[in-house]
C-alpha cells in the first residue's frame, strides 16, 4: 500500500516530488481555510454547502471549482483507508492549526486509522531566520523532516475535538477560557490565541491584522510618501505580524474590506499587489482610537472579519 502526504495547500507538492518523497506516494491538498468565513456547528452536508457558498462569493472562485476541491471529511476519511501511512504536514500557524484540528476531530471517530497517521509540525527551521511555513524550504530540506515525523497520541485527538467544537460556537467564551496548552499539539494554544487577536478591539473595533495594516500604511506614507500593497504585506510577513498566517489572496480580502465604501478606512488605487494605499480621515480616527470601526459600519457580509469561527461580527451596518 502507498503513503499519502496530506497538506493544507499545494505549496510543498513539487518540493516533496523533487525530494523523492512522492515515489510510491500520493499528495492530497485539504482545502477548507477555516480561519476565514463561517465555521458553524452544522451537519456535514450543510456545513460544507455553507462554506463553499461563502468562499465562492468572498474570494470570487467559481462554485464548481470549490465543489471539486473542498471535499467533505467523510470523503477524506474514505480515501485514507487506501493507504498504509498518512503523513500530515501542518506547521504552527493559525491557518494550518485550525485545519489540523478539523481533520483530527473527524479522525478521532475512526481509531482504526490512528496507527497509520504521522505528523510533521514545526515552528522553526535552522536554515531560516524567520520560519513562516513549509513553502519557504528547498526540496533537500524535506527528507530530514519526513524522517522526524511523529505519531499522534490519543490526547491529540481529544484536544482537537474539544478545540474544533469550541471554534464553532457562536460565542468565543469556550475558546477564551480553555487551556489549550499540550505537548500532544504543541502549537495549538498559540494559534488559537492568534485567532482571538482577530476579534474586534474594544477601542477601535479592529482585529490585529487590520490594525497592523493601518499602522504599516501610516509608517510607509510618512517615510516614503506612499504605501503599496506588496510592501504592506511584506512588512507584515517579515516582522510586524507575530505569527504570519495569511496568503496574498486572503490578505487582499482584508484590504478590500478596509476600503469598503460604507466606511472606508483606506483608499486603494491600482491593482493588487501594486495598489497604492492611503489612510482616509476616518481611518486615521479609528487608528487613533477616537472612532470605532464597528460603530461606523463594521465588516461587510463577505468580509474576512465578518466571521471568527462560529462567531458573527456585526457592526452598525448590520
Amino acid at each position: 500500500m502507498r503513503t499519502l502526504h496530506l497538506r493544507c495547500g499545494s505549496d510543498i507538492r513539487d518540493s516533496l516530488g523533487a525530494a523523492g518523497l512522492l515515489e510510491d506516494a500520493d499528495f492530497l491538498e485539504w482545502a477548507d481555510p477555516v480561519c476565514q468565513g463561517p465555521v458553524l456547528d452544522l451537519p456535514e452536508a450543510e456545513y460544507f454547502a455553507r462554506r463553499r457558498a461563502w468562499i465562492s462569493a468572498a474570494w470570487e472562485i467559481p462554485l464548481a471549482e470549490l465543489e471539486a476541491k473542498l471535499i467533505s471529511t467523510t470523503s477524506l476519511i474514505a480515501r485514507l483507508h487506501d493507504y498504509a501511512e498518512v503523513c500530515l504536514w501542518f506547521e504552527h500557524d493559525l491557518y494550518d492549526q485550525s485545519m489540523l484540528i478539523q481533520v483530527l476531530a473527524a479522525l478521532a471517530e475512526h481509531p482504526e486509522l490512528h496507527d497509520r497517521l504521522r505528523i510533521v509540525s514545526i515552528d522553526r527551521h535552522p536554515q531560516l531566520r524567520r520560519f513562516i511555513g513549509f513553502g519557504q524550504l528547498r526540496p533537500e530540506h524535506f527528507p530530514a523532516l519526513h524522517e522526524g515525523r511523529q505519531r499522534l497520541t490519543p490526547a491529540a485527538f481529544e484536544l482537537a475535538q474539544a478545540a474544533w467544537s469550541a471554534l464553532r460556537q457562536p460565542d468565543p467564551t469556550r475558546l477564551r477560557e480553555g487551556d489549550w496548552r499540550s505537548e500532544a499539539l504543541p502549537f495549538l494554544a498559540g494559534a488559537l490565541a492568534r485567532h482571538l487577536d482577530e476579534f474586534p478591539g474594544e477601542v477601535d473595533g479592529l482585529g490585529l491584522t487590520q490594525r497592523l495594516s493601518l499602522e504599516i500604511i501610516t509608517a510607509l506614507e510618512a517615510s516614503q510618501g506612499a504605501a503599496f500593497a506588496a510592501q504592506v504585506f511584506g512588512a507584515l510577513l517579515q516582522g510586524r505580524e507575530p505569527m504570519p498566517w495569511l496568503g496574498d489572496t486572503m490578505y487582499w480580502s482584508y484590504l478590500r474590506e478596509l476600503a469598503d465604501p460604507a466606511a472606508p478606512l483606506i483608499t486603494m488605487l491600482g491593482d493588487f499587489p501594486g495598489e497604492q494605499l492611503s489612510l482616509t480621515d476616518m481611518g486615521r480616527a479609528v487608528l487613533a482610537g477616537t472612532s470605532n470601526w464597528l460603530d461606523l459600519a463594521g465588516p461587510p457580509a463577505l468580509g474576512p472579519s465578518r466571521w471568527r469561527g462560529g462567531v458573527e461580527i456585526i457592526g452598525a451596518r448590520g
